[in-house]
């Protein structure tokens, strides 16, 4: 799998198949839980192996999750896309070769999670009723 020496191993929730920024969603329910390798030249997450050199974007999504700091990674290939979550002490992107963009941002809501809140909201309001 890896031809290169490991430079930075953490661990993480991934996803693929996902355009645009990160966001509550189903997807994240039954995300990849996985080791996160950096080596030289590539990335490998459980089965995913991502050459640098097949990287075509990369951003670093810079968020708070209720009031903790965390960090999404975006990667692009020509056929596909990647995110990334990690925990706030995790720097993967410190010892990657590749150029990264950075953006600020506040998480948005899929359909799913605002009707999963709405459900949990209508429950709890029904139990209370009671």
């Amino acid at each position: 799998m890896a031809s290169s020496e490991l430079k930075y191993r953490c661990v993480c929730k991934a996803i693929k198949g996902v355009d645009g920024g990160p966001k509550y969603s189903a997807k994240w329910v039954g995300a990849k839980r996985a080791s996160f390798k950096v080596y030289e030249d590539q990335i490998a997450c459980d089965s995913w192996v991502l050459p640098f050199d097949e990287i075509t974007s990369a951003t670093l999504f810079k968020t708070k999750q209720w009031f903790i700091p965390v960090e999404v990674l975006k990667l692009a290939t020509k056929t596909d896309s990647y995110q990334f979550g990690f925990n706030p002490w995790a720097h993967p992107t410190d010892h990657m070769n590749v150029p990264i963009s950075e953006q600020r941002v506040r998480l948005s809501y899929s359909a799913f999670s605002i009707a999963i809140r709405v459900v949990l909201v209508g429950a709890v309001i029904a139990y209370l009723a009671i």
